[in-house]
């Protein structure tokens, strides 16, 4: 097995490259139901009723994207410049609990509903209903800069906000962390500022929601959080003080429930998907290195934009061979590929090779490279 392996031998298949390609129409997904209120909306409902962990199903997360681009559509046109809108959720009804979904009133953490005739509405609360990279609508970018800028100073080198206009009057939940301080949103916005372990967690949470519950995403995939990283180092740092003996390694363990869908909210079973993405943190470096797990091709695809010639990334592999060593192992620990009837072990990167050896490891080329090391 060779670690980091560049070139023709890299699986062909761009996981991230399909990732930001998907542009499936939405109205072809809905082309069996009419507006909000319509009794066809019901049968939608029923046909996929599968919840997010906000209690909304697929169905109605297309209805409310469908009434926010009403929404902003009108924001356009009047040219309003008020501080936060409604959504229109029609006969669907509010939803039982909207945790963790962007407002567009960044002031509000409320998210109270109120009720006009017989219509409900949402106030301050709108889901994703862009592609992913997408810029964000100018009523949310307007709204957020406001509510960001209000007591900032960029002038200051230090004192970036005025003594206490950097504290929330009440926390912003993203349902995995809450935020209580801007800034954790200067670091993000910042080039040059480290990013921590929540920001990642927080970010790859959103994805992996959108990956599960978007079906305009036809990639199967799912992520995980910077826990799972920690376990992994955990089970292989135990590994190598038992000399590597795989029967040391415990047959129920954290990695394992990761990998049958517990541990994070909005996972998915591994068995279900065909790509994980995984957030490794190169410490040496203060930088954050990608690797996509593609289970079907049994490697390690790693995405790095500090990528180094010189020492062909020596000190990133000491932190991904974890990950070469554990992820098989377990794998072969819960019966994975036994339970997966769609890969043939026989041909392809599984000839020859025991479902626990070591995973092949690939350096993905031609990313674009940070310059502030």
């Amino acid at each position: 097995m060779l670690l980091f392996q560049v070139g023709n031998n890299r699986p062909s298949f761009d996981i991230m490259g399909s990732l930001l390609a998907q542009s499936e129409n939405v109205e072809d997904l809905l082309e069996d139901k009419k507006i909000v209120g319509d009794d066809n909306v019901i049968e939608a409902s029923k046909r996929d009723s599968e919840s997010t962990d906000d209690g909304i199903t697929s169905a109605e997360m297309l209805i409310i994207s469908e009434k926010v681009d009403a929404v902003c559509h009108d924001y356009e046109l009047k040219k309003s410049m008020e501080k936060s809108k409604v959504i229109d959720l029609g006969s669907a009804g509010t939803p039982r609990d909207l945790q963790g979904v962007i407002r567009i009133d960044f002031g509000d953490s409320s998210g109270k509903s109120v009720k006009i005739g017989e219509t409900k509405y949402l106030k301050g609360l709108h889901p994703f209903n862009s592609e992913l990279l997408d810029p964000p609508h100018c009523l949310q970018q307007d709204s957020f800069d406001e509510w960001f800028l209000d007591g900032f100073n960029d002038q200051n080198k230090k004192k970036k906000f005025v003594r206490g206009k950097n504290m929330l009057d009440a926390p912003l939940d993203f349902s995995i962390d809450s935020v209580s301080d801007k800034w954790w949103f200067y670091d993000l916005l910042t080039p040059g500022r480290c990013l921590s372990d929540s920001h990642l967690d927080v970010i790859f949470y959103y994805l992996r929601k959108k990956l599960k519950y978007d079906p305009r995403v036809t990639v199967s995939a799912t992520t995980t959080d910077f826990n799972f990283y920690n376990k992994v180092v955990e089970l292989y740092e135990n590994f190598v003080k038992s000399k590597k003996n795989i029967d040391s390694v415990p047959t129920s363990n954290m990695v394992i429930e990761y990998m049958e869908g517990y541990c994070m909210y909005a996972n998915t079973r591994w068995l279900f998907v065909d790509y994980v993405l995984i957030y490794v943190h190169v410490k040496d470096d203060q930088h954050w290195v990608l690797v996509v797990f593609d289970i079907k091709n049994r490697c390690l695809n790693v995405y790095n934009s500090m990528w180094s010639k010189r020492d062909g990334d020596k000190m990133t592999g000491l932190y991904i061979w974890p990950l070469v060593v554990m992820l098989p192992i377990c794998l072969h620990l819960m019966d994975f590929y036994n339970r997966r009837e769609d890969i043939d072990r026989s041909k392809g990167w599984f000839r020859g090779k025991k479902d626990s050896e070591k995973l092949d490891v690939f350096t993905v080329t031609n990313l674009p490279q940070q310059l502030d090391k």
